[in-house]
């Protein structure tokens, strides 16, 4: 970790961990808010001006008393709440990473972070992100609290923030691919549709992965996927947001290989539609439709299927017969 240590003692108070993860409103208040040798506190906050840029940040005192700040760039894409999840296992994992530290206390400014992380006040809003952090929190080894303190209203706290913005403008790329939100998406493709040439269209898409060189490489390829906005299976497939290995391999950093099949394929896009042995009878229809207007199979190109409307649909319900990109897992079927 650069610049020392983690403080052996908290900056604020904090909470005793029972759980993998616990959190408290005003740990000033808590009986069992007691010193601890063994506890490394750290702030962390989330920086964002959407579409444009996105980091997070920590903070934390170092054993000699100096503040030590770190942080990450997000991409563009990534919401608010995104960014304060990732500040939030920033700090779990600097903190955990420090051998003297037993158990790890981060100060967070955005209950709505926390409450995706703890499941408090029935918040579903973390989305795949929330459940990816709470999975490798649970790999750390070591315990973790999350807890509330106001926005600004501390040295740790501002030190985040300043470490949140740096970051996003300078910082070294987050080791999390963030997923797409429907509100981030939708940005996006609006970004791209008002592109002012071709080139710069091209430019765009190249930095956003397989998925949308795939399916989007033209601006008007994109202006025929905007008008399949019902057809949900073709949306998780061009934005990544599905259980294909391939995409994720991304967030969950294991094996990018098909367990469907026995190729020895990544399961991306191309493997997913036209080789997967799994899939060959769900396949025959979409096979079929494509072969009849004498377009070679298989296809060079995903826009080909944007274009028509038919075979667009024909796409569609391929993809729900594989029920691939849902969360129903397809390995537990007979």
């Amino acid at each position: 970790m650069v610049g020392g240590a983690v403080h052996p003692y908290p900056v604020e108070r904090f909470v005793e961990v029972t759980e993998r993860i616990s959190y408290t409103v005003d740990h000033t208040t808590n009986p069992d808010c007691q010193p601890d040798s063994g506890t490394a506190v750290i702030y962390s906050d989330g920086s964002v001006l959407p579409g444009q840029w996105a980091g997070c940040g920590i903070a934390f005192a170092t054993i000699t008393g100096d503040w030590v700040t770190s942080g990450r760039k997000l991409p563009s894409h990534s919401t608010p709440l995104q960014a304060e999840i990732l500040g939030i296992w920033l700090a779990a994992s600097t903190g955990s990473s420090q051998p003297h530290v037993a158990r790890v206390v981060v100060l967070s400014d955005c209950m709505r972070a926390i409450d995706a992380l703890t499941g408090r006040n029935g918040s579903l809003t973390g989305g795949r992100l929330a459940q990816l952090v709470l999975d490798r929190l649970s790999k750390l080894g070591k315990p973790v609290s999350v807890h509330y303190t106001p926005s600004k209203q501390t040295e740790g706290n501002l030190k985040a923030d300043t470490a949140a913005r740096t970051a996003a403008l300078h910082g070294l790329d987050v080791e999390m691919t963030v997923p797409f939100s429907r509100e981030a998406l939708s940005t996006l493709l609006t970004r791209l549709a008002t592109a002012r040439s071709s080139a710069q269209y091209e430019e765009e898409v190249r930095s956003l992965g397989r998925s949308f060189r795939f399916f989007v490489p033209t601006s008007s390829a994109l202006s025929a996927l905007r008008s399949l906005g019902s057809l949900d299976g073709i949306w998780h497939l061009v934005s990544s947001r599905n259980n294909l290995r391939y995409s994720r391999s991304h967030v969950d950093r294991g094996s990018a290989t098909c367990p469907l099949c026995d190729s020895g394929e990544d399961e991306d896009i191309p493997h997913f539609l036209f080789r997967c042995h799994r899939w060959r009878l769900q396949r025959k229809a979409l096979k079929a439709a494509v072969v009849l207007r004498g377009i070679p199979w298989p296809v060079q190109h995903g826009d080909i299927f944007l274009r028509d409307r038919s075979l667009a649909e024909a796409l569609e319900s391929f993809i729900s017969l594989t029920r691939r990109l849902s969360r129903l897992d397809p390995l537990r079927e007979p």
